[in-house]
């Protein structure tokens, strides 16, 4: 009789605690909203900002994304993949696979132009399936037809325990990056 007692009341907490979650980011939310109000009433009144309840195109990003793309920059020395990574995830559809149907698009997307803008972005691509940012798969468009973007906490984590993360620099991002991820409460022990 105790065990359902206490199972139901472990059952209540836990939807307590997802309310409580819940108001919290409601909140928040709403916070900003009055606070944008008072800040500037005719950008408020114009609805002139981004707001992702009432328009299309958005996609949900990493809070740790701007740590890991420094970190993604350095370690390619001089051919920099932080804002083919970020693409990617700019064209994800709210779930880690990406499609590539286009990839002249993605190269153009990613800041690449002229005659050697495909073969840089693949490159650059490359690089990120070594360092295992992203794992791709082969279709009708070539060796990246099909894209997953991994976990970045999980990816700058193992780049740490691997030892490629061994200069001074690196370290001391790896540092910021791991207490961002625990603000955000995307660390994983």
């Amino acid at each position: 009789m105790n065990l359902k007692k206490s199972t139901q009341n472990s059952t209540d907490t836990v939807e307590s605690d997802i309310e409580i979650d819940t108001k919290i980011k409601k909140n928040k939310s709403e916070r900003r909203v009055a606070q944008l109000q008072k800040l500037d009433p005719d950008v408020f009144e114009k609805k002139d900002y981004w707001d992702r309840k009432s328009m299309n195109g958005f996609t949900t990003l990493p809070r740790v994304l701007p740590i890991a793309m420094q970190i993604a920059d350095i370690l390619t020395k001089g051919k920099p993949i932080g804002h083919t990574y970020f693409c990617l995830w700019a064209r994800q559809p709210d779930f880690s696979l990406v499609k590539i149907d286009n990839p002249q698009a993605f190269a153009t997307e990613a800041g690449f132009s002229g005659s050697r803008a495909l073969d840089t972005w693949k490159s650059r691509i490359a690089k990120l399936v070594e360092y295992k940012f992203i794992y791709s798969y082969p279709g009708y468009s070539g060796p990246y037809h099909h894209i997953l973007l991994r976990d970045p906490v999980r990816v700058i984590k193992e780049l740490y325990e691997e030892g490629k993360l061994d200069s001074s620099i690196l370290t001391n991002l790896y540092g910021r990056f791991m207490e961002r991820a625990e603000e955000v409460g995307a660390s994983y022990d």
